[in-house]
């Protein structure tokens, strides 16, 4: 389990890093759109599991704060990528 959970955070981590640098530079393309929704889908998905398992307010929030953050930042890239087009 040790290993995959690196392998995981890793990518999680090149896909933020990702986020960040298209919202920065203004990058337009398909890959933009498929980890900022790979990460909106997984950070949902999470915030449902917190609620319907433990009905904690403070994880749900927190995931729901990941999917709002991540769907501005490539929002954010997408129309800077079609400014600079």
């Amino acid at each position: 389990m040790g290993a995959t959970l690196a392998v995981f955070l890793v990518v999680v981590a090149v896909s933020v890093a990702y986020l960040l640098r298209s919202a920065v530079t203004g990058s337009r393309s398909p890959m933009l759109l498929i980890v900022a929704v790979a990460i909106i889908a997984m950070a949902t998905l999470g915030a449902w599991y917190a609620w319907a398992e433990s009905r904690s307010l403070g994880w749900t929030l927190g995931y729901l704060g990941v999917a709002l953050a991540t769907f501005t930042l490539a929002t954010l890239g997408w129309v800077r990528g079609g400014q600079r087009a």
